[in-house]
């Protein structure tokens, strides 16, 4: 029997949001949406952004990352650099 091959990349990515989920749980959340221009809602927490002109929800929770008013996928890959630009903002 022929050994499973792992996917790289999809496992260096899950990675990365990984460890960016993490951060985001250490950081004080307000501060980051203040410093990069997100929106948190007093309603629910969640957080809104815009990336490339279009308006993505967060979930505080877990991070989650929908495309608001949508019911689209979300990449991994864009799920990524949305979470590090709220994690890295300051």
């Amino acid at each position: 029997m022929k050994p499973q091959r792992r996917d790289s990349w999809q496992e260096a990515w899950q990675l990365s949001l990984d460890i960016t989920c993490a951060d985001l749980r250490a950081a004080d959340l307000a501060d980051r949406c203040a410093k990069s221009g997100a929106t948190l809602s007093a309603a629910d927490g969640a957080v809104e952004v815009t990336f490339l002109n279009r308006l993505y929800r967060v979930t505080p929770s877990d991070f989650d990352v929908a495309l608001a008013g949508s019911e689209s996928a979300v990449s991994i890959t864009d799920k990524i650099l949305i979470l590090h630009y709220l994690s890295t903002a300051g």
